[in-house]
């Protein structure tokens, strides 16, 4: 074959529902600009896990996720979170990557339907009308097994086709027109980015499972989540952080079977750290105990207490002399540059007093680990393993030339911001209002979370005075909806509270 043969389209794919599918789905990602390194590895793992037993659906819950995803890491560490993996969801949902069949809750499995119509959207070229948002898709039932339908019409009714999935085969045809095996069209009433189902889905028995085991199964399941915390939390044995460590847990929604363990796991932990007869000995928090998944872990033998260095004269934390200390830093943005098979790095833009920097951290590299690895497992465990959440953070940088060898994570000054964005999230256990701050120049300065409404009592009241002070502090009398917030400039200090601004400052702005 010469390079004078034409070879097939790229994006033109006569059945995306294999691994080539999988494959390309990703590449294709890469050009949506809203799409992140989270929003790759969940479209992956979608396209992935969608099974032609389940109509090519993608069955699982966020628990289950968030385990495959930590199994698949090359780094050896825990995948995202589960509320990023919700986050991440939802977005790729409301972008259309994704239709949510079924919605699942703690350890019932969600269903989503990868949107198999992307490759022709973007090899009929309008594919920038789908990431802009004016390409238009939906999801029906087409009868009770025969699969679904994927309507997408971009702007002016151009190129608008049907697509026909199901468990043997994947067909496309122009709108209006029946599927020539089939004879079915869309249904009428799909809405936008929805889904009308004739009946609700759900995953096939486990085969050989009687009726009474499963009652017995469900019995037990019912018992965890009414009073599985509190024997953990009790087996544990250190109060701290209650609400934050009931959520995690919630998060977790862990079977019988694994609550079993990590109770007996929390008892071990507990009576390690009492042998050594030190009461000041460090611990961690339950919450962080669950996040980091020491259940699995054996417990230490023995802890000690981190070394404080004295401050030099300058009022710069000391460090390792390897290089150069900076003056503290603020995080404005990251990217992750080339495939987390192989070369892959992440660059970090950051502002200071000497004005604006950019360095590249090489995470991987085609023969294991890059050079800089060691130095984004820092920041991971500084500001956690979502990226996307480090914008606004501030830190130190020690310098070896133009190279990073090491970080200081600092805390915030109290500072100025300005509310550019605020929603309710509704989650399984809480509602919360999520907002976006920047500073007077636009630059970000990380965000603000507030629950309003808990299942536990004592987070909702600590919430909701929370949101009383941030109401008052950008001088409302009350909040009747989250976009009253935009807009408005207030103080947050560095610990986390809300101040009104000063007069004069308010005035002026």
């Amino acid at each position: 074959m010469s390079e004078d043969d034409i070879s097939p389209p790229y994006w033109k794919i006569d059945d995306p529902r294999g691994l080539l599918g999988q494959t390309r789905a990703v590449a294709l990602m890469r050009s949506d600009k809203r799409a992140s390194y989270k929003h790759m590895a969940l479209i992956e793992f979608h396209w992935g896990w969608a099974h032609e037993k389940y109509d090519w659906t993608s069955l699982a819950s966020v628990r289950r996720m968030h385990s495959v995803l930590t199994e698949r890491n090359p780094l050896g560490q825990p995948g995202m979170t589960t509320r990023h993996i919700n986050s991440g969801n939802r977005e790729l949902c409301e972008w259309g990557w994704l239709f949510e069949l079924d919605k699942g809750s703690g350890r019932h499995a969600s269903r989503f339907l990868p949107n198999y119509a992307v490759f022709n959207i973007a090899d009929t070229g309008n594919f920038a009308k789908f990431v802009d948002g004016e390409v238009t898709c939906s999801v029906s039932r087409v009868g009770t097994h025969n699969g679904y339908e994927i309507l997408c019409i971009p702007n002016g009714d151009t190129d608008a086709c049907t697509y026909e999935v199901n468990a043997n085969r994947f067909s496309v045809s122009p709108v209006g027109n029946k599927d020539s095996l089939t004879g079915t069209v869309l249904q009428d009433g799909a809405t936008e980015r929805d889904i009308d189902c004739a009946a609700p889905l759900a995953p096939p028995p486990a085969a050989g499972l009687s009726a009474a085991t499963a009652a017995g199964t469900a019995q037990d399941e019912t018992r965890i989540a009414k009073t599985g915390f509190d024997e953990l939390w009790d087996a544990y044995g250190y109060k701290r952080g209650k609400p934050e460590a009931r959520r995690a847990y919630a998060q977790l929604a862990p079977s019988a079977d694994l609550h079993a363990e990590m109770v007996e796991s929390a008892r071990a932990w507990r009576e390690t750290w009492a042998a050594q007869d030190k009461p000041d000995a460090p611990r961690f928090t339950l919450t962080k105990w669950l996040e980091r998944e020491e259940y699995e872990c054996t417990p230490p033998t023995a802890y000690k207490p981190k070394e404080r260095k004295a401050k030099p004269d300058d009022g710069k934390p000391a460090s390792k002399t390897r290089g150069h200390l900076t003056d503290q830093l603020r995080l404005l943005e990251t990217e992750f540059i080339g495939s987390p098979f192989g070369d892959y790095r992440m660059r970090l833009k950051l502002d200071g007093p000497g004005g604006d920097q950019e360095h590249i951290l090489k995470v991987l590299a085609d023969t294991g680990t890059g050079e800089d690895n060691e130095v984004f497992n820092k920041l991971q465990r500084a500001f956690g393993s979502d990226a996307d959440e480090w914008p606004g953070q501030r830190l130190r940088l020690e310098m070896d030339g133009d190279r990073i060898v090491d970080l200081l994570p600092e805390r915030r000054p109290d500072r100025r911001v300005k509310i550019v964005s605020a929603a309710p999230v509704d989650l399984d256990d809480c509602k919360m209002i999520v907002a976006k701050v920047t500073d007077d120049n636009g630059k970000p300065e990380g965000g603000i979370e507030i629950t309003y409404e808990s299942d536990d009592k004592h987070e909702q009241e600590k919430g909701q005075a929370r949101l009383r002070k941030l109401i008052a502090a950008v001088g409302l009398d009350s909040l009747s909806d989250t976009d009253e917030l935009i807009g408005r400039i207030l103080t947050v200090t560095a610990s986390g509270d809300f101040k009104p601004m000063p007069v004069e400052l308010a005035e002026a702005a």
